[in-house]
């Protein structure tokens, strides 16, 4: 079971000692969620069920973690909005966890990010920044889009991607 999680918003209080870490990740949420026109400001790629201890495994790209790379994370209700893929065809579990495991490792697409606002102010020049498409670095909803196989994922934004998941795929109970 695939799903897909948007994070809403971090913590409403910094944890002891790290007020500018705490600053600096509400700066780059409302940022991005302006820039994009969005709720959302990342996007992960959940593989089943919560563990026992609430963990999902979740794959996708961040910039915090150098990169493309797989995490165990416990995806608060309060903090991430999760979507059920039902509406998937059973392969593409496996092929988008094989895209990642290919390209594990490979770094954060900076200029990707940048043009994702470019593309929602824009959308003309999606083709220009395709030519211009950094090779091998992804951002995490580009990142997300290439494993599901969907087209032009360069242009999709978290919020894009999330008004995706909602739009076009049937809605089932989230994990």
């Amino acid at each position: 079971m695939l799903s897909l999680a948007s994070y809403r918003r971090p913590p409403w209080r910094p944890d002891p000692g790290q007020l500018w870490p705490w600053l600096g990740a509400w700066a780059f949420h409302v940022l991005v969620c302006i820039a994009t026109l969005s709720r959302y400001s990342h996007t992960e790629l959940v593989f089943g069920p919560p563990d026992a201890d609430g963990l999902s495994c979740c794959w996708s790209s961040s910039a915090r973690d150098g990169g493309v790379r797989m995490k165990w994370i416990r995806l608060d209700p309060a903090r991430w909005h999760v979507v059920p893929l039902s509406g998937l065809h059973g392969g593409v579990a496996t092929s988008a966890w094989s895209w990642f495991a290919g390209h594990d490792g490979e770094p954060y697409d900076r200029p990707g990010l940048v043009a994702v606002w470019l593309f929602t102010v824009c959308p003309p020049l999606r083709s220009v920044w395709a030519r211009l498409q950094l090779r091998r670095a992804w951002f995490c909803s580009e990142a997300i889009a290439a494993s599901l196989g969907l087209w032009r994922p360069w242009t999709r934004s978290p919020g894009a991607l999330h008004r995706w998941a909602v739009k076009h795929l049937p809605q089932g109970v989230a994990p």
